[in-house]
């Protein structure tokens, strides 16, 4: 972090760090794993892969504390800055829209994410959470793998692709088809 970020910027995330690490104590993703790594993991691909600043970086951090209301929007505003705010209310709003398996639905979704996302970072934090996810794939059963695959080719390499983040929607685009059709993409 100290590579990208001033002293006070690292001081700041540091703090959110602390605070997904006590407020998620205990809790761990299907393979065991703390699920502060989730968004250790999402956070860095924010900062070295997409090059977001220190409050998208933050907002990354305390998304899932705020997402299981283990901390109110307006506590981390208050602690890190009113600009956290929007971020992390457009990744909630996002986070609670549920997908099924359909080209209508897919549609449907990806307008939502952009009508959710009145701040562009949030669609950006979004598609490091699913590269992220993808990248960790093998932890999930398969059912989920298979959803969290067909969204990612259906909706978030597209938004990827629309973005011009094609490293980003071909890594998803590759990651998904090696689980949905692995005889093709072999």
């Amino acid at each position: 972090i100290g590579s990208y970020f001033s002293v006070h910027s690292v001081a700041l995330i540091g703090r959110a760090l602390q605070i997904a690490d006590q407020k998620l104590a205990g809790m761990t993703r299907y393979d065991g794993t703390p699920l502060v790594m989730h968004s250790v993991n999402t956070a860095h691909i924010v900062i070295s892969e997409i090059g977001l600043g220190r409050n998208s970086t933050i907002s990354t951090i305390l998304h899932d504390v705020v997402r299981m209301g283990m901390m109110k929007i307006e506590e981390a505003g208050a602690l890190f800055g009113e600009e956290c705010i929007p971020i992390l209310k457009g990744l909630c709003n996002i986070s609670d829209v549920n997908t099924k398996e359909s080209e209508e639905q897919a549609d449907n979704f990806r307008d939502l994410i952009v009508s959710y996302s009145t701040d562009p970072r949030v669609i950006l934090i979004k598609l490091a959470d699913r590269l992220e996810v993808m990248r960790t794939r093998g932890m999930f059963p398969d059912d989920k793998r298979r959803k969290k695959s067909w969204e990612s080719l259906n909706l978030y390499a597209q938004i990827a692709h629309k973005l011009g983040l094609y490293s980003i929607k071909s890594e998803l685009e590759d990651i998904a088809l090696s689980h949905l059709e692995p005889k093709d993409y072999r």
